[in-house]
């Protein structure tokens, strides 16, 4: 139907958020830019806390985060309180847009609270409870794993390791196209706090959210990087 708004499979709006637009990455700029304290909570106030609100509730919507949380409100404003204290962390000298490096924190933030909810659900319930327990409570414990520190330090190795990686590839790349994913793809890893929660359909998501590239480039790009990844790796110049 002509003029009907298109949606992606994942459920998002492709390039027409209109809560979070040029006017609302200028007014973080802005934010950043400003010395007084004063006129910092009004920007904030006025133009970014009413598009956090938006960006996190839309996250909430889409991805069902608040599944056995008590009060889906507090969830939302707790991350909107961590994108406020993370606001001074965004910088515009790497040519990220606002609403790609947001929507990234956001979206890691809800999936990190979630899996500490289950956690926690899970050493708080007895076997004598189970029975009592709804099929959704069920089926959050039956799906948890448990991760011991050390888990959690070879977690964070390897994160460097990506890193370390996609830098060299990156110095390989002659197209812009694939620079742009090889970088979406260091901003990711950055970003996050778990490299162990993504899996092949998260990332393509977070690569669209932040490169703008269509499914078809990101594949034919991840598919430059995987040739030099092989190359690297044959002739051992990955470490």
């Amino acid at each position: 139907m002509k003029g009907k708004k298109k949606y992606a499979s994942d459920g998002f709006k492709r390039k027409t958020n209109q809560y979070f637009g040029p006017e609302q990455h200028d007014a973080i700029v802005l934010y950043l830019g400003t010395e007084s304290e004063e006129k910092k909570q009004k920007i904030y106030v006025d133009l970014i806390y009413p598009t956090f609100k938006n960006l996190v509730t839309g996250l909430v919507q889409t991805y069902g985060f608040t599944a056995g949380v008590q009060n889906p409100n507090d969830m939302i404003n707790d991350c909107i309180n961590f994108l406020y204290e993370k606001l001074h962390k965004f910088d515009i000298n790497h040519g990220s847009k606002a609403f790609s490096y947001f929507n990234v924190v956001a979206r890691n933030w809800l999936i990190n609270t979630s899996r500490k909810k289950k956690k926690h659900l899970f050493k708080h319930v007895s076997i004598e409870d189970h029975s009592s327990l709804s099929f959704e409570e069920k089926n959050t414990i039956a799906n948890l794993t448990y991760e011991s520190p050390e888990d959690l330090m070879q977690t964070r190795e390897k994160r460097n390791e990506m890193i370390s990686l996609f830098r060299k590839i990156d110095e390989k790349l002659q197209k812009e196209e694939d620079k742009i994913c090889i970088n979406a793809l260091i901003e990711i890893v950055n970003t996050l706090d778990d490299i162990d929660i993504l899996h092949k359909k998260a990332v393509y998501l977070y690569l669209r959210d932040i490169t703008n590239m269509n499914t078809k480039q990101i594949t034919q790009s991840m598919a430059s990087i995987k040739i030099i990844y092989k190359k690297m790796t044959l002739n051992g110049d990955y470490l």
